[in-house]
């Protein structure tokens, strides 16, 4: 960008899925070594702990500073990984020249992988201010869902997925609708899988609100290309993530001018101070 020249991304999947193949590394070698000849650039972002592992020596031989960019939990799930990343901490992440990442929990992760604090900037993610903030009470989302002018309507923005609380939350729903006949949950999102595997997580959702006669208050709507439409027709934005790196969806509510409801966790508590600006929940 600041030199007006195209930006050049070297795609890191098949490496990340092929890692114990020698030859894997070395086609991402060339095409590393042909990226430097022909660029040189001044530094060089790594925009994963895999990638920034993966490029230090060809980057350290040129001369070349490295930033090592880390916006989600290093949580390998496999053993083997695990220990790759356990000796990467101790041998190789100390010599990077700097690192960014994106909230108070990540920087603590990256200390534990023995990296000095002083080489760690925390930038926070940022979403983009919305030119209103005046809740719509007859939009498109409420006419679609049938929801009232004078209902009260919770979201709940993001991918599904059993640590993203989403069963723990229409639980919870139920309890509260029980007491109150004008109050609806919306369910942003879609479960990310293979694509030939099921979207089972999502199907028992389903079940669970049909087994407990919430069809007409309950709604899975999918992936939504713009969430802002939704945040501009809710009166409360909910997260019951049992984990989180930073809590995106919870500073759009913010953003939106929203009341925020959501779990006591490490990537809420970076932006919510309990009863202040939103309300922190114990876990389950």
């Amino acid at each position: 960008h600041l030199t007006g020249q195209t930006p050049i991304y070297l795609d890191y999947i098949n490496l990340k899925s092929n890692w114990k193949s020698p030859a894997s590394w070395r086609a991402m070698g060339k095409k590393l070594q042909a990226f430097l000849t022909e660029t040189r650039p001044d530094v060089v972002l790594c925009n994963s702990l895999w990638s920034t592992i993966a490029t230090r020596r060809q980057l350290q031989n040129h001369g070349i500073p490295q930033i090592g960019v880390i916006h989600a939990a290093i949580q390998p799930k496999r053993k083997d990984k695990q220990i790759v990343f356990k000796l990467a901490g101790s041998l190789i992440t100390g010599k990077i020249d700097g690192w960014i990442t994106v909230s108070q929990k990540l920087a603590k992760q990256l200390e534990d992988l023995k990296i000095p604090r002083e080489t760690i900037r925390i930038i926070p993610n940022g979403v983009q201010l919305p030119v209103s903030t005046q809740l719509v009470n007859d939009g498109q989302w409420r006419t679609r869902l049938k929801i009232p002018a004078d209902g009260i309507v919770v979201a709940a923005l993001g991918r599904i997925h059993p640590g993203k609380g989403q069963a723990e939350l229409i639980k919870a729903f139920k309890l509260v609708a029980q007491e109150h006949e004008k109050i609806y949950l919306v369910v942003t999102g879609e479960e990310v899988v293979d694509p030939d595997e099921e979207k089972l997580f999502t199907r028992e959702l389903e079940n669970y609100i049909v087994q407990n006669n919430l069809t007409s208050r309950v709604f899975l709507t999918g992936f939504v290309e713009d969430a802002t439409a939704i945040l501009n027709e809710v009166d409360i934005v909910a997260s019951a993530s049992r984990e989180e790196s930073f809590g995106l969806a919870v500073l759009e509510g913010m953003a939106a001018g929203r009341a925020i409801v959501a779990t006591d966790i490490a990537g809420h508590c970076d932006l919510i101070d309990h009863e202040i600006n939103g309300m922190l929940i114990p876990l389950d």
